[in-house]
């Protein structure tokens, strides 16, 4: 946790909040990020300086401030469909269809999809996240047969939240199993959390 008090650039953004109240690292990133342009990059003192280096190895995906003017503006971010669809390393068909679930913002205008850039980039992160989770699940549940797993393990499997695993049960993405008030997950080894098929019947 970082007190914003002991750092002199990254008090003034707080102007809204205590600056004697510890915010987490990413918080701080943001805050940094936000209001770079007006901050004094010659004033900073070796401390806040190496915190800030730190901070853009940790959350900027190879976004630098330091030695720049800060981020570029939103428009300069926008990107089109075939762009999007390298970074995640995928097709146009699937980049449609996490727009459609509504995981990824788009704008259109005068016919032209476009998309920011950081909503990609957080969008591959989120899945390499959940991907990584996902192979260590099975990697580990290698050899072993079916078996039910909580709402909590399919969610850290996944590398979502509660909501979001609930989402995807309403949209037929997952079985679900309750018995009892209990709710279930079935995990099948190497083939992970159960989909539900387009010919199976809600539980």
């Amino acid at each position: 946790m970082i007190v914003p008090k002991e750092y002199p650039s990254l008090e003034s953004p707080c102007w809204n909040r205590s600056k004697t109240t510890p915010i987490d690292r990413e918080t701080a990133w943001a805050l940094y990020r936000a209001n770079w342009k007006f901050i004094y990059q010659d004033d900073l003192t070796a401390e806040e300086r190496a915190l800030i280096e730190n901070l853009e190895v940790e959350f900027g995906n190879g976004e630098r401030l330091l030695g720049t003017d800060g981020p570029p503006p939103g428009f300069a971010r926008m990107i089109t469909p075939e762009q999007a669809a390298e970074i995640p390393d995928t097709d146009l068909v699937l980049l449609e269809r996490r727009m459609e679930a509504g995981v990824l913002p788009y704008r259109q205008a005068d016919g032209r999809i476009t998309f920011n850039l950081v909503d990609v980039l957080e969008l591959k992160k989120e899945e390499d996240v959940a991907n990584a989770a996902l192979l260590e699940a099975s990697r580990l549940m290698e050899g072993v047969g079916e078996r039910e797993i909580t709402p909590e393990q399919a969610a850290a499997i996944l590398g979502i939240d509660l909501v979001l695993l609930e989402r995807r049960v309403r949209a037929e993405k997952l079985v679900k199993h309750e018995v009892d008030g209990k709710v279930t997950f079935s995990f099948c080894g190497r083939d992970g959390l159960k989909r539900r098929s387009r010919t199976s019947s809600a539980p």
